[in-house]
């Protein structure tokens, strides 16, 4: 059984997470896998209410779920157990199997963000259908809205850019950023954790000219000729190279319907991925605006506060709910990411 548990957890562990952060350790007792959140790796104004670690652990489960069926097991969760204890996300029993086993296990190995262009690729009837299955697969309230009309796409995208204009015009955002980015290949093994440069997919000349970027004083000076608006538009431009955009609806504000909004994620992208095509989270707007929603939204100037409402209520629009999009993402056919980020080995006590 220990061996079993150590290989759910492996499978878990390659969730996706804000910023890479890995916000999860384990404590195994009596059989029983118990998964508590750690605040302390994101503290982002990305991460209000740490909603965006709580989607980071219904995708951990979800791939836990996945692979204990693909071994002939079921799993069994108890959701915040422990009002006492506000950092214990679940409690995790392994049972006999009680579905079908699915037949993802080898995509969470393979998922990844990919950041390239997109290429010109329409949906097939079967990837449709297989997507828009997922709600009914996970019997879930969470909800999938998908997205398929060309305008749409490229105003959803260009709506999505303004989130990177945002980031290098606001000096706390900027510095959180750049303390995130592991720049080589050795430094990205190192530390396991935050993004290595590569899996942004810049160009070698941007590459080189994004050191300079990492200076207030030099991205202040580019801030006075619009830099970060070219910026929203190239990017904006990038994420309409998609063949749909997704989008993930709640219809509250609860850490569990976060974790029901994470577990329909990663069941999505790993369908995507069987399918061999690619998913490139666009969030930023999204959590920006839950600690607007919530008033705890100091460190953004008023404009840029004005600016990511108007945003984001056109992007509720744009996907017809009048719900909350807790996440949204542009799906297509991609060329392989050129590198993935290391990430760290399952902390278990």
């Amino acid at each position: 059984m220990q061996a079993l548990i150590q290989k759910i957890i492996d499978a878990g562990i390659r969730a996706p997470s804000g910023e890479n952060s890995q916000p999860w350790r384990f404590e195994i007792k009596n059989g029983e896998i118990y998964l508590f959140n750690l605040p302390e790796r994101d503290n982002s104004l990305y991460n209000w209410g740490q909603r965006g670690a709580y989607i980071a652990h219904g995708s951990l489960l979800q791939n836990m779920e996945i692979m204990a069926e693909s071994e002939g097991y079921g799993l069994n969760f108890s959701i915040f157990p422990d009002s006492n204890r506000p950092n214990l996300v679940a409690k995790i029993s392994v049972m006999p199997p009680t579905k079908t086993p699915g037949n993802l296990a080898e995509q969470i190995f393979q998922r990844a963000t990919n950041r390239k262009p997109y290429k010109n690729y329409k949906l097939n009837e079967n990837e449709r259908r297989d997507l828009l299955n997922s709600e009914n697969e996970l019997r879930t309230k969470a909800k999938f809205i998908l997205v398929e009309e060309k305008n749409t796409i490229a105003e959803l995208g260009s709506l999505a850019g303004n989130n990177e204009r945002i980031l290098f015009e606001n000096e706390h955002l900027h510095h959180f950023f750049f303390s995130h980015i592991n720049w080589d290949a050795e430094e990205d093994a190192k530390k396991s954790i935050g993004f290595y440069l590569k899996t942004l997919e810049l160009p070698p000349p941007v590459q080189l000219g994004f050191k300079l970027f990492k200076h207030w004083s030099v991205e202040r000076v580019l801030n006075k000729i619009g830099f970060p608006k070219i910026i929203a538009i190239g990017n904006g431009k990038l994420y309409g190279t998609a063949s749909a955009f997704g989008a993930i609806i709640i219809d509250g504000d609860s850490p569990e319907q976060y974790i029901e909004a994470g577990r329909l994620l990663q069941l999505i992208w790993l369908k995507l991925t069987k399918h061999g095509l690619s998913l490139q989270p666009l969030t930023g707007i999204l959590f920006l605006m839950q600690g607007i929603k919530a008033g705890e939204a100091d460190k953004l100037s008023t404009p840029h506060q004005e600016l990511i409402k108007q945003i984001y209520n056109k992007i509720q629009n744009l996907f017809g709910t009048p719900g909350t999009v807790v996440m949204m993402f542009r799906i297509g056919k991609a060329d392989p990411p050129t590198a993935k980020s290391s990430r760290l080995k399952a902390q278990i006590s």
